[in-house]
């Protein structure tokens, strides 16, 4: 029964994550530290335990964060980029793609029409 061993390790790094998503310097190690694992032992059980990778979770977090500035202001994509933990708005707007299907453009104008 690992669910219960790490149980407490995960749920604290993923609170991490959400806390520090907009930290473009957030990392593996530094989530390893928090809950005192190494980074390989982390990363092994961070994935057995959620399904996702570290950096899976992180940029799930990061869209969802992004979704919400999205629809809940007028800020410039490079800024949102930013403030949810990218440095590069192009980079940003690949990943946002990837993950919900249209730009980010387009995701605020299709928020904005209903």
């Amino acid at each position: 029964m690992q669910n219960v061993r790490y149980s407490a390790e995960i749920s604290r790094a993923k609170e991490f994550i959400r806390e520090n998503y907009a930290d473009s310097a957030i990392s593996l190690h530094r989530g390893a530290e928090k809950v005192g694992f190494s980074p390989n032992h982390f990363s092994t059980v961070f994935s057995q335990e959620t399904g996702q990778t570290f950096v899976e979770y992180l940029t799930v977090v990061r869209i969802e964060a992004a979704k919400h500035l999205l629809t809940c202001g007028n800020s410039r994509m490079s800024d949102i980029a930013f403030d949810v933990g990218y440095q590069d708005s192009h980079y940003f707007s690949y990943l946002f793609k990837k993950h919900v299907g249209v730009s980010p453009r387009e995701y605020r104008s299709r928020s904005e029409e209903g």
